[in-house]
């Protein structure tokens, strides 16, 4: 099993034996790092295999977000770590764990940190050394906090959040009061969850003639949205608008699935859409702020079915460069889907099938929506988690699973 223990032995050249003394000393017990899976441990043991884990993450993610490489930063930084804690392998007290010393422990991730930043050519050694401090408080407040934790579905939160790389990249690191405050924030910051979520839990649906209307997540998935007199095709858009909490994309950016599937309550239609690459980027003047980008080479997978039960679809053959005719990026804070635009890709691609397509999206009644966005850490403005939805279009394209959202159309 490949993971962070046997990197930190692969990188320091140490023998089975002395890596396990090694892992004793971080509160590992005596375990084989070839073989040994964190989930299956006691929480004690588990939470301390994350605590080396976030140690080295961290450490990597703002190497990335410098402009480094993030494979040579794990790589240095597991040795290092590695090495500072067989120094302090004779003075930990039997059964206990390194990580739980939090003045030894800010120690090393201090001078891990500063070699696993070392490579980063665009900084000055005193710009590395500050970077490490920052790095030190922050990863050290951090592994104090998963300590606590029962298991990994708890430790979640503290284990992806972004505060060090995010603010160690914000700081002017050549400035010693900048770097100042930063040690102090970067304490409290990693202690919060970071999460993607949808402003004032709202959404936007926006038909190509009349008013646009705003509704809440809870009533579109308590009671559906009350859309008479419009189809689906005559929607200009359906969006969500997307804002981060200020720490939540560590590296800038992050990439996701973009699944929607309309499905008739009444007949056989069936209408299944999966954009497989979305991608989020942070406004660098504003953190909470996201810009929607389709990279190139993106996939859109398609299917559809008619009240008579003629099927249309990509049948695996995704099309590529359609990021307008399906995501809107204007405005660069929405994620708006286009069923109006939508239509005419599949009319375009699927001329022979007009009249089933049209069929389909030019029809009234009651439909239920599901939007699932795999990949990405979605949640409502307050930090509530949404359930979990999991797609794949017939026949197309990949599964995907994720934050979902599911409610009743009524045309």
């Amino acid at each position: 099993m490949i993971s962070p223990f046997t990197t930190m032995q692969v990188e320091s050249g140490l023998s089975t034996p002395d890596f396990q003394a090694v892992m004793q000393t971080m509160g590992l017990g005596v375990q084989d790092p070839a073989t040994f899976n964190p989930v299956a441990q006691p929480a004690q043991t588990a939470m301390a295999a994350a605590a080396a884990a976030k140690i080295l993450n961290d450490i990597a993610e703002t190497s990335v977000a410098a402009g480094g490489s993030g494979e040579t930063a794990f790589r240095e930084s597991a040795k290092t770590l590695t090495q500072e804690i067989l120094k302090q392998n004779q003075s930990t007290v039997s059964g206990a764990s390194i990580f739980s010393d939090t003045t030894v422990i800010s120690g090393v991730i201090q001078r891990t940190a500063r070699r696993g930043l070392d490579h980063i050519a665009a900084w000055s050694a005193n710009q590395k050394d500050n970077a490490a401090s920052i790095a030190s408080q922050g990863i050290a407040s951090s592994v104090g906090v998963i300590l606590t934790k029962k298991n990994m579905p708890d430790a979640a939160d503290i284990l992806r959040n972004g505060a060090v790389p995010t603010l160690i990249t914000q700081t002017n690191l050549s400035n010693a009061q900048s770097v100042s405050v930063a040690v102090s924030t970067v304490r409290t910051a990693v202690q919060a969850a970071q999460y993607i979520y949808v402003a004032q839990d709202q959404m936007l649906i926006t038909p190509t003639q009349g008013p646009a209307i705003t509704a809440t997540l809870a009533d579109f998935t308590a009671t559906g949205l009350n859309l008479r007199g419009q189809t689906l095709s005559s929607l200009a858009s359906i969006e969500l608008p997307l804002r981060s909490t200020a720490f939540a994309l560590p590296e800038g950016r992050t990439e996701f699935a973009l699944g929607l599937t309309v499905t008739d309550r009444h007949s056989l239609k069936k209408l299944e859409v999966l954009l497989d690459r979305v991608q989020l980027q942070r406004d660098p003047a504003d953190l909470t702020r996201l810009s929607i980008v389709v990279p190139a080479g993106a996939q859109l997978h398609a299917y559809a079915r008619s009240a008579s039960g003629i099927e249309v679809g990509t049948e695996g053959q995704g099309i590529v460069n359609v990021g307008a005719d399906v995501i809107q990026t204007a405005g660069a804070i929405s994620l708006s889907t286009s069923p109006a635009r939508l239509q005419a890709l599949l009319l375009r691609q699927f001329p022979a099938q007009a009249q089933a397509l049209d069929s389909l999206l030019n029809t009234t009644g009651d439909f239920d929506l599901q939007i699932v966005l795999g990949g990405l850490i979605l949640r409502q403005a307050d930090g509530t988690a949404l359930a979990t939805g999991t797609m794949r279009v017939t026949r197309s394209g990949p599964i995907i699973s994720g934050p979902s959202l599911a409610g009743l159309l009524h045309f």
